[in-house]
């Protein structure tokens, strides 16, 4: 489940944090096998630093451990804009590295979806002057922010099905 607009732990989103959610819209769901945890971009638009970031997406990590269920983490995508668009700065990019650095270094997911990387364009200089990694024009649905159809689908076919496969013997 998704709502567009989420955010992880700032208030203000499109509904509730994830963090206020998860216990609904994750774990007393029937049959959870696995999450994919693709949250962060509006917290950092929001003005969240990384160390906000990072420990809710920790709690969530813990919460759905807590449950003996699997999480995957989804790295944070690119949003740099060439300027004259505003709507992603410098210091935005900043805490966008950090988190994907942590989760790659210290989080203990039980694995990654390089959804950032994937995504990952050219280098553009913002409105602020402060260069952001934007994402490719082809996956791009033109607002810097989304990815478009085909995008989409490159993030779809980037997810290995198995993860969602019970292991043998279970």
């Amino acid at each position: 489940q998704g709502i567009a607009g989420n955010r992880v732990v700032l208030p203000n989103g499109n509904g509730p944090a994830a963090v206020l959610r998860l216990q609904n819209d994750v774990l007393d769901r029937a049959g959870l096998s696995a999450v994919i945890f693709y949250e962060g971009t509006n917290d950092i638009t929001g003005g969240a630093t990384s160390a906000q970031l990072v420990a809710g997406l920790q709690e969530v990590i813990d919460r759905v451990h807590a449950r003996g269920v699997p999480i995957y983490g989804g790295t944070v995508v690119p949003r740099g804009r060439p300027a004259p668009s505003t709507g992603w700065t410098g210091s935005m990019e900043a805490v966008k590295l950090a988190v994907n650095h942590w989760m790659h270094t210290e989080a203990n997911f039980d694995g990654i979806v390089e959804f950032g990387s994937l995504l990952d364009g050219p280098i553009v200089v913002g409105a602020d002057g402060a260069p952001a990694v934007s994402m490719w024009d082809a996956w791009n649905c033109f607002d810097y922010t989304h990815p478009n159809k085909f995008g989409l689908e490159a993030m779809g076919t980037l997810v290995d099905l198995d993860l969602f496969r019970p292991a043998q013997g279970n």
